[in-house]
């Protein structure tokens, strides 16, 4: 099966996303973008379809949207995509890297020693795993629940209970990088380490959530030289954002935060409230 899918709202595409899209289009994949828009900024080669045929765009959906609640509104859609059609769903912000992929019914990976992330997810059409998550993932669970309840718990927690463990593919396929890591992306002293952790790796997933967690975002700004992010770029003759990287005292702050949370095992949801406290007193103006 050479079908990946993903989905996107928004009037346009960002410098990563469309980096995304390139990356499995260079890596000889079938790529369909679903999306509530008519977009007309997509890669050449992308399908593009209304995800109204997936997920209409109900009063429900509309308040998910009003509320921000992006990322657990793409895990309703993926695990009803994933019901209707047979294809692998990517996050976009998944940078694939070769054109080898795993082979097998199930497709998900450990994104550390204990959470199966969902950025990559694949399962038959009719299994049991399809009818728990999406019983499980409901607009009104999205809603009210905090970030990330609908995504790697449930997914881990629903593989567990129907004991698909050992479909689970270990964290370099995917996420070689660690989500407090994601600086090493963006830092030219660690482009030999990033690119010696994901040699074996199909994808490398960019962690979107820890790239705009302030009012601009690492995401708008270029690449800094030397960097394996700016590599991506280059790899995958992709333009790059025009505003110029992140000085390097906010950056400083921005990795030794990341860095602290993992050494104290804080969750990413205390994370997020961290930066947003520190994004309120201006030390992330830049970011």
């Amino acid at each position: 099966m050479n079908s990946f899918s993903t989905f996107w709202v928004g009037n346009t595409l960002g410098h990563y996303e469309k980096m995304s899209l390139k990356s499995a289009l260079v890596t000889g994949k079938e790529v369909t973008l679903y999306t509530y828009e008519d977009l007309d900024d997509i890669p050449d080669g992308v399908t593009q379809i209304d995800a109204s045929l997936i997920m209409p765009r109900t009063p429900a959906v509309e308040k998910m949207i009003e509320m921000r609640k992006f990322s657990g509104m793409s895990n309703i859609f993926r695990y009803k995509m994933l019901r209707q059609k047979i294809t692998t769903w990517f996050d976009l912000d998944v940078i694939f890297l070769k054109e080898d992929f795993p082979v097998s019914p199930y497709i998900f990976a450990y994104e550390d020693s204990k959470f199966i992330n969902g950025a990559v997810l694949s399962y038959p059409q009719n299994s049991e795993l399809s009818n728990l998550l999406i019983t499980k993932a409901t607009i009104d669970e999205v809603c009210s629940r905090p970030h990330g309840s609908t995504g790697p718990k449930l997914l881990s927690k629903s593989v567990t209970d129907l004991a698909l463990e050992g479909y689970a593919l270990p964290s370099k396929s995917f996420y070689p990088i660690h989500w407090s890591e994601p600086w090493k992306f963006f830092h030219s002293s660690f482009f030999d380490v990033v690119t010696k952790v994901s040699t074996d790796s199909f994808a490398v997933h960019l962690w979107n959530d820890l790239l705009k967690i302030s009012d601009s975002s690492l995401k708008t700004q270029r690449p800094p030289r030397g960097s394996y992010m700016e590599h991506l770029f280059s790899v995958f003759d992709c333009e790059m954002p025009n505003l110029p990287p992140l000085p390097k005292s906010e950056f400083d702050r921005w990795r030794k935060t990341l860095s602290a949370s993992h050494g104290h095992l804080v969750k990413k949801s205390i994370l997020r409230t961290s930066f947003r406290k520190l994004r309120s007193n201006r030390v992330f103006r830049g970011l």
